[in-house]
């Protein structure tokens, strides 16, 4: 589940994109998923090659720079295949957002999950 900040920071960058291209607009949210799903795990074990599945999430934030976002963003295909104009306006009321309401950091959340299994020799 989003933390408070980060959810803030999602819901005003998003009506920022809607500002400046509405067409690609989409809600992003961190994954909920704590377990590999049940038809997953189940297929691993029913290969007869794993045993024992198993899941770990790990979440995790990172503080950047209205600079460090934009510049990290920049490097994203949904984003690249942007006009340079529609980019270049995107991304200056990115910056100004990030700097006016949020003290020039923009929080990221991320989970990241570990899937395991045991091979069977």
């Amino acid at each position: 589940m989003q933390g408070e900040p980060s959810a803030r920071f999602n819901s005003a960058v998003q009506r920022v994109y809607a500002g400046v291209i509405p067409a690609r607009v989409h809600a992003k949210g961190l994954p909920r998923a704590v377990d590999i799903a049940p038809e997953e795990a189940q297929d691993w074990l029913a290969s007869g090659l794993f045993a024992r599945t198993q899941t770990r999430v790990y979440r995790w934030q990172q503080q950047l720079t209205a600079e460090e976002h934009v510049h990290m963003l920049a490097t994203h295909s949904e984003h690249r295949l942007l006009s340079e104009v529609d980019r270049a306006r995107l991304f200056d009321r990115l910056i100004r957002l990030i700097e006016s309401e949020f003290n020039g950091i923009a929080l990221k959340e991320y989970v990241t999950l570990l899937q395991m299994a045991e091979k069977i020799c």
